[in-house]
């Protein structure tokens, strides 16, 4: 009988804990996702207005990639025109042209 009731205590104990865990986990997630914005590859900044990306006569961009605080832009069709345009788009800013060659 007395092994009833220490068990019944045990199980009645880690109900409660469970319900202050859950209650815990809750209200952090709330407390994360009201105070932040959201953010989606990156943070979240001013905008910069209008950049000109010179790609060239003739040139075209063929394929876009974000990652991050960076976009690649692809640069075609083969030949002269082949290269490869790094922009940080948090400050929209050219960072670099990789020129691809054969």
């Amino acid at each position: 009988m007395a092994g009833m009731k220490a068990l019944k205590g045990i199980v009645i104990g880690l109900g409660v804990l469970i319900i202050f865990g859950m209650t815990a986990i809750g209200v952090g997630i709330y407390q994360k996702t009201a105070t932040r914005p959201m953010e989606i590859n990156g943070p979240a900044s001013a905008s910069f207005g209008e950049v000109a990306v010179s790609i060239g006569e003739g040139c075209g961009v063929t394929d876009m990639v974000p990652d991050g605080a960076r976009l690649y832009l692809s640069v075609g069709p083969d030949g002269p025109c082949r290269k490869i345009i790094v922009v940080d788009v948090a400050e929209g800013r050219v960072l670099g042209t990789l020129r691809v060659t054969p």
